[in-house]
């Protein structure tokens, strides 16, 4: 069973990874090659030098303080208790702000066969959820929109 957990959570990685870079290739004008392009971090969950769970290859060069972590849960219900959720996801994503520091941590999370929701401390405008001085987007919108504030500075 945990290897199957593991490999569910490989692939939750990839998946954010693929939205990552779709994004940043669209908006972001590089001649990078593929080896040079988003992708899952080969060191996620061991590295303690890492930057997160997605390694954005030469888009940290136009996004350097973004850090990504993922997190797959199996038993993950919004039907239940959102604010249980809630303070779950705030309490994991408070643990990888005080690992990263001043970067800009979002903490991307999904149930099964549900939407990748993106946590952060990041202010958008953008339809969202706040919660305790944390804002809860949808994943695909928030990373564009991410991006292209980035762009502009």
């Amino acid at each position: 069973m945990p290897n199957y957990n593991k490999n569910k959570g490989k692939k939750f990685e990839t998946k954010i990874a693929n939205i990552v870079d779709k994004h940043c290739n669209r908006l972001i004008k590089t001649n990078a090659i593929n080896e040079l392009r988003v992708k899952r971090s080969p060191f996620s969950g061991i590295a303690k030098d890492e930057q997160g769970d997605v390694d954005l290859g030469i888009f940290r060069e136009y996004l350097p303080n973004l850090v990504i972590e993922c997190k797959k849960w199996n038993r993950l219900n919004f039907n239940n208790n959102i604010f249980k959720v809630l303070n779950e996801v705030k309490r994991i994503w408070q643990q990888y702000k005080e690992m990263y520091g001043d970067k800009d941590v979002v903490l991307v999370f999904e149930a099964n066969r549900g939407k990748p929701y993106a946590l952060t401390n990041i202010q958008l405008q953008l339809p969202n959820i706040c919660y305790n001085n944390l804002y809860l987007y949808e994943f695909e919108q928030f990373i564009e929109k991410y991006i292209q504030i980035q762009m502009k500075k």
